[in-house]
């Protein structure tokens, strides 16, 4: 497999039951491409983000990220990518500071202060639990955009774009 390849499908396929969500899907991303993956409701393209992340084991093909199988060596994907899925789930009682300790320490990267950075310019207060965020803080209007800070302490990794950590 190339290097400059990113992300690599082949044959990837998945079904719930008798029901196919994905039906063989082709991918090649190049590191640095910028590549929209678009359709409608029910289209599968939650489900391949799942399938690329290791989230879910594919009924047949293969997804590969930087090289590495998505199911197989989903502990190495996890520390090389950031995932921000659609609906962001965060714990109340913590603060966006205890979010980016938390989540670095899961990514292998406690100390890295990227996430710092980009809380910085989005003025974030990191130090309210987000539970007590009113519905004017960033957080309560985008909680995505508090996504991204939590995983800005890994590479960040949307369907726009990927680049190597």
């Amino acid at each position: 497999m190339s290097s400059d390849i990113a992300i690599r499908t082949v044959g990837l396929t998945t079904r719930f039951g008798f029901m196919l969500a994905l039906g063989t899907v082709d991918v090649n991303i190049v590191e640095g491409e910028v590549f929209g993956y678009l359709g409608p409701n029910g289209a599968g393209k939650s489900t391949t983000l799942r399938l690329l992340v290791g989230l879910l084991r594919p009924t047949a093909g293969s997804a590969h990220v930087f090289g590495l199988d998505a199911w197989s060596s989903a502990p190495a994907v996890h520390r090389l990518i950031g995932y921000v899925p659609g609906e962001l789930a965060l714990y109340d009682r913590m603060t966006g500071r205890q979010h980016i300790t938390y989540f670095g320490h899961l990514r292998g990267k406690p100390g890295d202060k990227a996430a710092t950075v980009f809380a910085d310019r989005l003025d974030l207060d990191l130090d309210r639990t987000v539970r007590t965020m009113s519905n004017t803080d960033i957080c309560a209007q985008r909680p995505r955009a508090c996504g991204v800070v939590v995983g800005a302490v890994a590479t960040i990794f949307s369907v726009l774009s990927v680049r190597r950590a």
